[in-house]
């Protein structure tokens, strides 16, 4: 699990997170890699540190409770 993350936007406008050993992954990406570990909507959002809403409303979008 990354130790920190920090949210920005590359060259192509995505929302990234700079992950610790330098690589970086889409915020839809990193919440999709949680969803696979098992995590649950509020779970994702606390460790990424961003709002439940949006964590729910993406994962809604995908067709997932």
């Amino acid at each position: 699990m990354v130790g920190s993350i920090k949210a920005g936007k590359d060259p192509h406008l995505r929302e990234v997170v700079f992950m610790d050993d330098g690589g970086e992954l889409c915020l839809e990406e990193r919440v999709a890699q949680l969803r696979r570990e098992g995590l649950s909507a509020e779970e994702i959002a606390r460790v990424m540190g961003v709002d439940p809403g949006w964590v729910e409303a993406l994962l809604s979008a995908w067709g997932e409770d």
